[in-house]
């Protein structure tokens, strides 16, 4: 009775510091951008990612594998207030304009993700790495972790934008033909870079959903959360809210979307992925695959992923 007591006692404490942190996290953003007629469905306006984003002052790039089709190099793009975003780009060999399919995907994977993808000689493809890096979450640390998820998921936004900015200055991008691609829970990030820069011309979400209440539900014990899975959801989907993809999608029509999902599918739940497809307007497409959760693992799966992706888009 004692241990019980004792348990409800630290999470009602708990549950009173994460309101009160929300409150203080939800008045955060600078008051200057937080309405705008232009951006008022979205919990963020486009504007304060884009100031977010500031201005390209440098770029380093370092070529690591060269075939006779590709040439697969590291980037460093840094901003004018000093932020350091590193990616990764394989381009084609041959002269030539060339489509640009940008991956954003899962925490832990980040640029690498370029190496997973098969070579293409006529498609660029690049990721970023995520400007944060999160501990597992505890009682203790809650707060600060889930905090340093909110300013990252603002920063990682900015970054996608910033390196649009100098993938289209260069020669072999074809301006009028970039996909951006999220990638499980990439989706938090890229739905709101692809609904606040027009320069994307297509979103495709694989194995992604919405409804940030969901999704935290249905994966509180998997990352071994500290707080009843309900609790859990209702507090992340509150400190989370500015990343909520359904709060965004709507906002990429006319530009195409495309949801590629797994009927079974234990991080994002059919519901959440049918939740999302309601959100988004037309023109818009849902596309069903029998399996579960694409991991890092699973490279058969992972290839039979890319090979439909790539010939959805570009018919090859």
């Amino acid at each position: 009775m004692r241990y019980c007591q004792s348990v409800i006692r630290r999470g009602g404490f708990f549950i009173i510091i994460c309101c009160a942190f929300v409150l203080i996290e939800r008045f955060s953003w600078p008051a200057s951008l937080t309405t705008s007629d232009s951006d008022k469905t979205s919990p963020l306006p486009g504007r304060y990612f884009h100031q977010l984003k500031g201005k390209r002052v440098g770029v380093q790039v370092q070529s690591i594998e060269s075939t006779n089709a590709t040439d697969t190099q590291d980037f460093s793009l840094e901003n004018d207030a000093g932020k350091q975003f590193l990616g990764r780009i394989r381009i084609p060999v041959k002269k030539g304009k060339y489509p640009v399919a940008f991956l954003v995907a899962a925490l832990e994977t980040g640029r690498t993700v370029v190496d997973l993808i098969p070579q293409y000689d006529d498609l660029i493809v690049v990721s970023l790495d995520y400007p944060l890096s999160v501990e597992p979450i505890t009682l203790g640390n809650a707060l600060q972790e889930i905090s340093a998820l909110r300013r990252g998921g603002a920063e990682t936004v900015a970054g996608i934008l910033l390196t649009l900015d100098w993938l289209l200055t260069l020669p072999v991008v074809d301006v009028k033909d970039v996909t951006l691609i999220a990638v499980s829970f990439g989706v938090f990030t890229a739905i709101p870079a692809a609904a606040v820069d027009a320069r994307i011309t297509r979103l495709v979400i694989l194995q992604g959903g919405g409804d940030l209440s969901r999704v935290i539900s249905a994966n509180a014990s998997r990352l071994g959360l500290p707080l009843p899975p309900k609790i859990t959801a209702w507090l992340g989907s509150l400190f989370l809210s500015p990343f909520e993809p359904s709060s965004y999608i709507a906002q990429v029509s006319p530009r195409p979307v495309i949801i590629v999902a797994s009927q079974d599918d234990a991080y994002f739940p059919r519901s959440t992925v049918e939740f999302l497809y309601r959100r988004a307007k037309e023109p818009k497409e849902l596309i069903w695959f029998s399996g579960e959760h694409l991991g890092l693992e699973k490279v058969a799966m992972l290839q039979e992923f890319t090979l439909f992706i790539v010939k959805k888009l570009y018919g090859k």
